[in-house]
């Protein structure tokens, strides 16, 4: 494990871990900023941080030059990171990773990965990510999922993930989840599905969808409310600006009619082309970016 940089290990009893990834598993950051949110509201610390220098090829995933507030510039490495949520009130402890999926050497992170969480006491993981599909934003958003564990697996019907049939190419949830599967560490996999449409992010909707399924399936109780009401804001935001897409929101009556099962006609027709969307993306980036200096100046741990 000489490529994890440890602090002081926490050790646990019955520990859960739940995790993300930025980049192909995580679209519209619905995962990786749904843990955010959480760690924003739980007291917890960092335990445990990945040398990046193994895993990334730096020509694909560069480092990112900042300046801080004194006016020194800060470079910033890909990060992987593993903090400690402490239980309390009868809930089990939490570890949290995020992280931003490798280029190199899949079978050894996820290895290392699944042997630190073995030692410090984890025996069940959580693997959140997000995708992209034709659904319209008019309706719930879908989750799908898979467990190789039966209980686990009868929890995540139960919450109203689908079982996932997916089959191709795929990303490193997928990976470290067979790993623990190997490890005899039983896992479960959350997917939530984003709208092609909508490549603005965070994606509030999706991440309140990921966090609900969440307190459904493990012992964690989250006050959602105030996500809940993201959620509505952003779908308002994603309806203002359709109104001036008449393109755009035939293309959304179109998806509805899929998802309700209306007709075949959208079926027989093919898939719904993507409209020229720059005015609405734009309505949201601006939405958006609102909402993230108001979280900066007034969203602190609880």
């Amino acid at each position: 494990m000489d490529d994890v940089i440890l602090d002081q290990l926490p050790s646990l009893t019955d520990g859960l871990l739940i995790a993300a990834f930025a980049g192909w598993n995580d679209a519209g950051e619905a995962a990786t900023s749904a843990l955010q949110w959480l760690l924003r509201r739980r007291d917890n610390r960092r335990f445990a941080q990945l040398d990046p220098d193994e895993y990334y090829d730096f020509t694909a995933a560069r480092p990112v030059i900042s300046i801080d507030a004194s006016g020194l510039r800060q470079l910033e490495w890909p990060a992987n990171e593993w903090h400690v949520i402490d239980g309390t009130d009868g809930q089990a402890p939490l570890v949290v990773f995020i992280g931003v999926e490798p280029q190199l050497h899949w079978r050894r992170f996820s290895r290392t990965f699944v042997d630190l969480a073995q030692r410090v006491g984890v025996s069940k993981v959580v693997l959140l990510g997000a995708y992209i599909q034709d659904v319209p934003h008019t309706r719930p958003p879908r989750l799908t999922g898979a467990s190789n564990d039966p209980e686990w697996q009868q929890r995540l019907l139960s919450a109203g993930v689908t079982r996932s049939h997916y089959q191709g190419p795929t990303g490193i949830v997928s990976v470290v989840q067979q790993t623990a599967a190997e490890l005899q560490l039983p896992s479960a996999s959350i997917w939530g599905v984003v709208p092609h449409y909508i490549s603005a992010h965070p994606n509030p909707r999706v991440m309140h969808a990921l966090l609900r399924a969440l307190t459904q399936i493990i012992d964690i109780r989250l006050d959602l409310m105030s996500l809940d009401r993201e959620a509505q804001t952003f779908e308002q935001r994603v309806d203002d600006a359709l109104r001036n897409n008449p393109e755009a929101l035939e293309m959304v009556r179109s998806l509805e009619r899929e998802a309700d099962g209306a007709t075949e006609t959208a079926a027989t027709e093919g898939e719904p082309l993507l409209p020229d969307t720059e005015n609405l993306l734009e309505e949201l980036e601006r939405f958006l970016r609102s909402r993230r200096q108001d979280e900066n100046q007034g969203d602190k741990p609880s």
